[in-house]
């Protein structure tokens, strides 16, 4: 038998489990300026995600499973976007209020959908298309941009357009 000295350490979740990896992992993306748009590439695997279903977003209130990447919006003044996902494979893009009750990466997890988006009309190969999303200037948004099937892979290019 050993003997010694050991150090036992704990953490404390409000829901007795951790927050969505793809919450606790998003990044700050940039936002466009008035007239302007900014465009970014998801590059996705394979791969179960966090999120499988979504309310009041078409047949993605059933999704399959693919992986999801989550961007964070910070816009300093108020405005509105039209957001597109398009590429690859089949996408699903829902924005969520920052539900700022909640710690941390809960507030992403726990977030207040603002719009969400399944099969945008008129965009190639099932992408998604949010329009007239309202953020509003000095509150935190989530952007997330997921993949319909657990099979879906490759790369999505992600347009934020400002009005």
């Amino acid at each position: 038998m050993t003997q010694g000295s050991f150090k036992i350490s704990a953490q404390d979740y409000p829901d007795g489990f951790p927050p969505i990896e793809s919450c606790a992992n998003a990044t700050i993306a940039e936002l466009p300026t008035s007239g302007n748009s900014v465009e970014f590439t998801v590059d996705q695997e394979d791969g179960y995600s966090w999120i499988d279903s979504y309310e009041n977003c078409g047949s993605a209130t059933n999704a399959s499973g693919g992986q999801e990447v989550i961007f964070v919006l910070e816009p300093t003044d108020d405005m509105t976007l039209t957001i597109q996902a398009t590429g690859d494979y089949d996408t699903v893009v829902e924005v969520r209020e920052a539900n700022t009750e909640e710690p941390e990466a809960y507030q992403c997890e726990k977030g207040i959908q603002v719009a969400c988006n399944d099969d945008g009309t008129g965009v190639a190969n099932l992408g998604s298309l949010l329009e007239d999303v309202s953020l509003t200037g000095g509150k935190i948004y989530y952007l997330v941009v997921d993949a319909y099937s657990s099979y879906s892979s490759g790369e999505v290019t992600v347009t934020l357009t400002a009005e």
